[in-house]
Order: C-alpha cells, then sequence, then structure tokens
C-alpha cells in the first residue's frame, strides 16, 4: 500500500507494501576502511528541524540488492556500507551514544548517502526521504541521507520495536497525551513522539522537534528519562 503523507507506519510489525522499482545512488568508491575510534564530537549538519524531520520509516519485504562498489565495513553491533569513511565514523558515534546509556540493540545494518537520492520511498520511488527503517522478519536495515538527528531517529525505531515493553508504551503514551503507537496521523504516533524524543536527548546539536508536541525542553526531558530510566545525553 502507498506511503500516506503525515501518517506514521507500524514499528511493532511487519507491513508488507507494494513492490516498487528502488534505485540506489552510487558514489565515488569507499575503501571500506572504518576509521578509528574517537572521541571527538560530530558536529550537526546544517538545515532547520523541518528539513530534520522529514523522516518516514516503514517496513518492506523486498529484498535489495547490494552495489558492487560498496564493502561492507563492521562494525560492533552495525554492518555499514558507506560512501566515506565520515559516515562510517557518524554511525559509530551514533551507536555509541545509545551504549552510553545502555540501550541495548539488536543488530542493524546501515546504508548512508550523502544526497537524498538514495532514500527514495520504497512504495513511491518518486519521493525521496531522509532516512528510513526497514523491518524484515526482525533484520533491520536503515537508509540514512540525512544529518546525525535522522540517524538517531531511525535506530530509535530499531529500540522501540526491539526492546520497548507494551507497558511502557502505555506509560509513554499517556505521558505524551496519546492513544495510538502507530497507525494514526504524525503529530498523534506514539512510536514518532518516541523517535524525537530519543534523537533530541542524544544528539549534541539542538535540533528541537517539530512535528511532534509538546516539545518544550522539560516534557522532552521527563518523556526520555521515562522511555529510557536515564537523562539525556545533550
Amino acid at each position: 500500500m502507498p506511503i500516506a503523507d503525515g501518517a506514521c507506519m507500524s514499528h511493532s510489525r511487519i507491513n508488507l507494501l507494494s513492490a516498487a522499482v528502488f534505485t540506489l545512488a552510487i558514489a565515488t568508491p569507499f575503501s571500506g576502511a572504518a576509521p578509528a575510534a574517537s572521541s571527538a564530537t560530530i558536529p550537526t549538519a546544517l538545515g532547520s528541524p523541518e528539513l530534520v524531520e522529514s523522516l518516514q520509516s516503514v517496513s518492506h519485504d523486498s529484498p535489495r540488492e547490494i552495489p558492487p562498489i560498496r564493502r561492507p565495513v563492521s562494525l560492533e553491533g552495525a554492518t555499514v556500507y558507506a560512501e566515506s569513511a565520515d559516515q562510517v565514523a557518524r554511525v559509530e558515534w551514533a551507536l555509541g551514544r545509545f551504549e552510553q546509556l545502555g540501550l541495548k540493540m539488536p543488530a542493524v545494518e546501515v546504508w548512508y548517502f550523502a544526497d537524498f537520492s538514495g532514500c527514495a520511498d520504497p512504495a513511491n520511488p518518486s519521493r525521496q526521504r531522509s532516512g528510513y527503517l526497514l523491518i524484515e522478519h526482525d533484520k533491520y536495515t536503515i537508509y540514512v541521507c540525512g544529518p546525525e538527528f535522522t540517524l538517531l531517529h531511525e535506530l530509535a525505531h530499531v529500540w522501540d520495536h526491539s526492546q520497548l515493553t507494551d507497558d511502557l508504551r502505555d506509560r509513554f503514551l499517556a505521558k505524551r497525551g496519546l492513544e495510538n503507537w502507530d497507525g494514526v496521523e504524525w503529530a498523534r504516533c506514539g512510536g514518532e513522539h518516541l523517535a524525537y524524543v530519543l534523537a533530541w536527548g542524544l544528539q549534541d546539536g539542538n535540533v528541537r522537534p517539530s512535528r511532534t508536541k509538546p516539545n518544550d525542553d522539560d516534557s522532552l526531558y521527563e518523556a526520555f528519562v521515562l522511555a529510557t530510566g536515564a537523562a539525556p545525553l545533550r
């Protein structure tokens, strides 16, 4: 089925979308060597919060073909198909933010692109997004074309799907004044609220969610602590 604008998709089950042609952008070859671990701060990319938030997470059952030009880079907890060592470092940094708070994550596969052409909507390839998540029988594949906030947002969906209990989801919904975790319009979707709350609390920058409210610091802080049991890292 097509992805409707403004509607969130389920992150607690696999949704079968209509088959669609999806062409991956291929950039300059990357040697595949992982960068040395560093504690240096990854700078927040330029762009308005509205642009950063132009996200959609979907589930899809169509296999993806690996372009031969991309060599997998193995990190602890992830396999990264990147165009540059900097992109690999960003994934390592983002995973490290979850690890700092003891937020367990399953293994993920991350495809990183330098422009939005690599994140075409699987159900509508003419639409380009800054990132989305595919869930295939508990295999998690993230496509990222946006800044660090996008990557954190999509990783938060993985954490939600793999770790969050129904009881905690219910308490989070009550805290945010919501009724549904998924399947409703974006602003009322608990799963999107959670992903934005976690991305807000784990970021190094100061991107403030504008599509999910309340979005004042106190409300975001309280929601983050409820979901994770820890204070934000920002």
